[in-house]
């Protein structure tokens, strides 16, 4: 942000301009995926402790590399909760990568969603958007959308992560959760051609769910129809505030 950060304050200031630039950009949520690097549970640490670790920290500065965050987790966790906060004042959702990793040799644990549950208890003004349906904790999250009405699911990457897990996720979520809850669809590639292939089994799995629920009696070919608008279009409009 074309400032120095000397001192605690210093890195809450520049925080809240990168937010105001996001802002001004354009984004229309900030995404985080420190679930590679640490485990998704972070502490409520109040202001005076976090800049006394800011501080501390400044002293081993002379020694460059890596933050040492078995030492100097809490002020992350402090940090983490400045950005849910920055998130419900210039109302952006926080998406939170959860579950699987995209490579290998990780611990799966750490990104289960909830070990989040207690972080957005006491976040209740921000909005919270989990990706990958949480995969392979897809029940627990559906028991987080269920219970806390500041969380949506995303469901980006699920379908090629497995499409039988997509569609066992998807037949759940429509008997638990409300249907403006769930966003069926998230490409998470960096080429068209990825997004393109990935949207159209994502079609097939959610046709085939939904077919199984008229099938059953469960829903008219209406009633399924309007649900498929809903999570593959009309939520994301509405959670990101798309203005479509």
């Amino acid at each position: 942000q074309g400032a120095a950060i000397e001192s605690l304050a210093d890195w809450e200031t520049a925080l809240e301009r990168a937010f105001v630039s996001a802002r001004e950009k354009g984004f229309v949520g900030i995404k985080s995926a420190v679930a590679y690097e640490r485990p998704l549970e972070f502490a409520a640490v109040d202001r005076a402790a976090a800049e006394a670790i800011f501080n501390q920290a400044k002293t081993l500065a002379a020694a460059p590399g890596p933050a040492d965050w078995t030492r100097h987790r809490a002020l992350q966790d402090y940090m983490f909760g400045r950005i849910a906060d920055l998130c419900a004042r210039h109302d952006l959702p926080l998406q939170i990568h959860t579950g699987f990793f995209f490579d290998t040799w990780r611990d799966v644990r750490q990104a289960s969603p909830a070990l989040l549950v207690p972080f957005i208890a006491r976040h209740k003004t921000t909005r919270f958007v989990l990706m990958h349906a949480g995969y392979p904790y897809g029940s627990e999250l559906l028991a987080m959308a269920k219970n806390l009405p500041n969380v949506t699911i995303d469901m980006s990457w699920a379908y090629i992560i497995s499409p039988t897990f997509a569609h066992r996720f998807l037949n759940e979520a429509i008997e638990t959760v409300p249907a403006d809850k769930i966003l069926a669809f998230g490409g998470d590639y960096e080429v068209p051609e990825g997004a393109y292939a990935h949207a159209m089994l994502c079609r097939e799995v959610v046709a085939t769910a939904l077919a199984d629920k008229v099938s059953a009696g469960y829903w008219s070919e209406a009633e399924a129809l309007a649900f498929a608008r809903a999570i593959l279009r009309e939520n994301a409009i509405r959670t990101f505030r798309l203005g479509l």
